[in-house]
């Protein structure tokens, strides 16, 4: 276990709920309704903060737009901020119900955005009116790109808006250095599982002959094909979109994870933790030394429940 270095100002993602009032915010602790008005959030960026007010007094304006879960009406539902840690890129997101898209609200609201928002990029996604999911789904682009740049141990790394990203990359550099003073020498081919962009590969590829990444959200997977061919074009790599929470995973989990006992394997799975599939793959693996977050190093044959 390794404690974070700051307790303040560090998290590179906040997601708020938009509730009419208007309230924007984070629902209360056992309570999916309830939603604290929040003003400033002190585990976020200064930056962040910044064009979380000019969110909250341009929303101000606009009384009717957020989201009634009650009278189902209105049509904004979520304000996310993801700023980079070791860049100056701020994205700003903004999750409507899809009947929103193509409206005069739309576009009056979109017109009010690019002039009160300072964001590198600035999106529109759009979903399920009764889908209570955020920066998920059909986009438009106001500013900027769909992803954002961001450096960790002197690599870049393009975070789409949608993909996982380590939330914390200056606290998590202590569990990258003990990953990689434990990776055996003889090990030959890396499993990283929910790799997102490829983020472990791309920083432990210089102790791998193979890596096989797997992840569910094909924007990230071409990134991390992009950049691994790239950077590292005489390693044999492959990522696959696979939902590691599907049971039709399940086959091609064990043929992966029987392979070879020189297999190393690194998950940092989401709050749900690895899933049933994965763990029934993992009883009769061949992998050698497996990761997972918080971080635990496993000899083979054991399992990690989260």
């Amino acid at each position: 276990m390794y404690p974070a270095q700051k307790t303040f100002y560090y998290r590179n993602r906040m997601d708020f709920a938009v509730f009419p009032g208007p309230i924007v915010g984070q629902r209360e602790a056992g309570s999916f309704r309830h939603i604290v008005d929040l003003e400033t959030c002190l585990i976020q960026s200064k930056e962040s903060n910044e064009e979380l007010y000019r969110f909250r007094n341009l929303i101000s304006k606009f009384p009717n737009l957020p989201y009634d879960r009650r009278s189902d009406s209105g049509f904004l539902k979520y304000f996310t901020l993801r700023k980079a840690k070791n860049t100056s890129e701020l994205m700003t997101i903004l999750t409507f119900v899809e009947e929103f898209k193509n409206t005069i609200e739309e576009k009056e609201f979109e017109n009010v955005c690019l002039k009160s928002l300072k964001a590198d990029h600035i999106l529109f996604c759009f979903n399920r009116r009764k889908g209570e999911i955020s920066a998920t789904g059909q986009i438009k682009i106001l500013k900027g790109m769909d992803s954002y740049k961001e450096l960790v141990c002197g690599k870049e790394f393009r975070v789409p808006f949608d993909s996982f990203f380590q939330p914390n990359p200056e606290g998590f550099q202590p569990i990258l250095d003990f990953i990689e003073k434990e990776i055996p020498d003889s090990s030959d081919h890396l499993v990283d599982l929910f790799c997102g962009s490829g983020f472990f590969s791309r920083i432990f590829a210089n102790k791998f002959l193979k890596i096989t990444g797997i992840d569910s959200i094909e924007s990230s997977l071409e990134i991390a094909r992009k950049q691994m061919s790239l950077d590292f074009p005489k390693i044999d790599s492959s990522y696959l979109k696979v939902d590691l929470f599907s049971k039709h995973s399940s086959p091609k989990l064990k043929v992966l994870f029987s392979s070879s006992d020189k297999d190393v394997l690194i998950a940092d799975p989401p709050r749900a933790g690895l899933g049933e599939f994965v763990l029934d793959a993992l009883k009769d693996s061949k992998v050698s030394y497996f990761f997972t977050f918080l971080v635990i190093l496993l000899r083979k044959n054991q399992i990690y429940g989260s």
